[in-house]
């Protein structure tokens, strides 16, 4: 409930309206991620003036500056390590406070999205679904995170009904 407080207050702060920090390999995942959710993106910032002003994955391509003069939207920032922290400190800099303001891609996807979802929309987003068909195997790996080397080979694997009951819940 704290969490989702915070990320409301987030979303009322910035009018439900959101920003990509980073015109790149990341920047793609992170419009990809929005597309997915059904979110409306509004631009994206990238620092690079040679990106500023075209488009980038069907998104117009804005300065921080431009941003800042509005400064209506939540960014979520898509970069990669070695210039994360560059960009969060040039948004801690210029006024924007983590979490409120701003937040990486990973933790958008990981906290942000699967919170508000479920408490707004009632949907819960997953980032992996994992579903064991058979809990057999023949590499006997002694240190396996699914204990199947525990697992007698005579054991019978999961009826494809039980499989295809168990998928449809997710969905």
């Amino acid at each position: 409930d704290e969490k989702y407080n915070a990320y409301k207050y987030a979303l009322e702060k910035h009018n439900f309206e959101f920003y990509i920090f980073g015109a790149g390999t990341i920047g793609e995942r992170g419009i990809c991620c929005f597309e997915r959710i059904n979110w409306e993106l509004n631009a994206v910032i990238d620092n690079s003036a040679d990106k500023q002003g075209c488009m980038f994955s069907g998104k117009q391509v804005i300065s921080f500056e431009d941003y800042l003069a509005d400064k209506t939207g939540y960014i979520v920032v898509c970069v990669s390590e070695k210039y994360r922290q560059g960009i969060n400190d040039q948004l801690v800099k210029a006024g924007l406070e983590n979490g409120v303001d701003f937040c990486n891609l990973d933790v958008f996807i990981s906290e942000f999205i699967p919170i508000v979802s479920l408490y707004s929309d009632g949907r819960l987003c997953l980032n992996i679904v994992e579903l064991a068909l058979t809990e057999r195997c023949t590499l006997k790996c002694k240190k396996c995170a699914h204990g199947c080397e525990y697992v007698p080979m005579d054991r019978k694997d999961m009826a494809l009904e039980t499989v295809m009951e168990s998928a449809d819940h997710l969905f």
